[in-house]
């Protein structure tokens, strides 16, 4: 569809039912090309600079008010950006970026709150994993502009995942120091994270997590053979089975409330746990 780029297109639909490509370009700015009407592309050569300098690739996520959707990426300084439409199912002008600060080492990733207010999972310079969210309202400010990144800790070597469990509690993934799958869910619909799970694995890539038609989570992952593996959720629900919070990737605070710090401010961890063999068997 015309215009070479240098990472991996990413997809979205507009609140009018319109296909929205986003992708990185050879020049690393922000490339996007939208259906003209449900099903039918524009010419090729049609591709829109949305400006800014991205250094991952772009993850776009709907807002909540019909039609509107943003953008997430890290920028040239390292920090997070936001590229958002000011207007629901706006045109190539009606975008406007912001700086979300920190200093983050991952692809973002992003996910709704149960109470539609966004929030967003990166990698922190220490390879800690971080997150910031909209405060009080959908369209209220992020943590991140005010400098606070509620951390739940736990060390990675890749991007994290987020997703939302049946009962809306957002649930990260990510892959450990020590190539594990790593788990950790909200304690409640929109609150702090409660402790990390170690599901064991040799992880050769990012996990990713899809919530079936019935509720229970999936995670798919490559793993040391360089097969595709999967690791299914028996009961739909955000935490799953209890397990030891001795077996998160990194130190948490001792109340297992969200600690808060900038991501560059807080120590390295290095866990070593024996390594284990992918499992099927599910959670």
């Amino acid at each position: 569809m015309g215009l070479l780029h240098s990472g991996g297109p990413r997809v979205a639909q507009t609140g009018d039912g319109r296909l929205a490509i986003f992708a990185r370009g050879t020049d690393n700015t922000l490339q996007n090309l939208t259906q003209s009407s449900p099903g039918t592309w524009p010419a090729p050569t049609s591709w829109a600079d949305l400006g800014g300098i991205i250094t991952t690739n772009p993850v776009v996520f709907p807002a909540t008010d019909q039609g509107r959707l943003e953008v997430f990426a890290r920028g040239s300084d390292n920090s997070l950006w936001c590229d958002y439409q000011t207007k629901p199912n706006g045109g190539t002008g009606d975008w406007k970026w912001k700086t979300l600060n920190g200093r983050i080492t991952s692809e973002p990733a992003v996910f709704r709150n149960a109470d539609d207010r966004m929030e967003v999972a990166v990698a922190d310079t220490n390879r800690q994993v971080a997150v910031t969210y909209q405060q009080g309202a959908p369209s209220g400010t992020w943590t991140s502009e005010e400098g606070r990144w509620p951390t739940p800790g736990g060390g990675t070597i890749g991007d994290p995942s987020l997703i939302q469990a049946e009962d809306g509690r957002l649930v990260i993934f990510t892959r450990g120091g020590d190539n594990h799958l790593y788990r950790n869910a909200q304690n409640g619909p929109g609150g702090g994270y409660g402790g990390w799970e170690d599901h064991g694995g040799i992880l050769h890539s990012d996990p990713t997590p899809i919530l079936a038609g019935d509720g229970t989570m999936h995670v798919f992952t490559i793993g040391a053979d360089g097969a595709l593996w999967h690791l299914p959720q028996l009961t739909p629900t955000a935490a799953g089975a209890p397990g030891s919070k001795s077996a998160a990737p990194a130190t948490r605070s001792p109340t297992g409330r969200p600690r808060y710090s900038t991501p560059a401010t807080r120590s390295k961890s290095s866990p070593a746990p024996t390594p284990r063999t992918p499992t099927t068997t599910g959670w």
